[in-house]
């Protein structure tokens, strides 16, 4: 894996705070910094993804809304058929 270095600004009161952080996890700053980047870009494109899949579902029809829940109900009626009642 690459790595690049980099100088970034941040306010003192984070930098204080990562810089403990990183003294109780027992890794680099640059471990932290890249963890919690890494965890931002991860939570971004699962937004992106929620964006994108409500945006395909308000530009649905009201048919294909309920052929969706047909379909839906189709397939639990299926499962259910399949592996029975399991009481819990």
């Amino acid at each position: 894996m690459a790595v690049v270095k980099t100088a970034i600004s941040i306010e003192r009161e984070l930098f204080d705070a990562g810089e403990e952080l990183a003294r109780e996890w027992n890794i680099s700053r640059s471990d932290l910094y890249a963890r919690a980047l890494r965890k931002l870009v991860r939570a971004q494109r699962r937004q992106d993804i929620r964006d994108r899949i409500n945006a395909v579902e308000a530009a649905l029809t009201d048919d294909e809304r309920a052929d969706e829940r047909a379909i839906t109900e189709g397939l639990r009626r299926a499962t259910r058929d399949t592996l029975g009642v399991e009481p819990w």
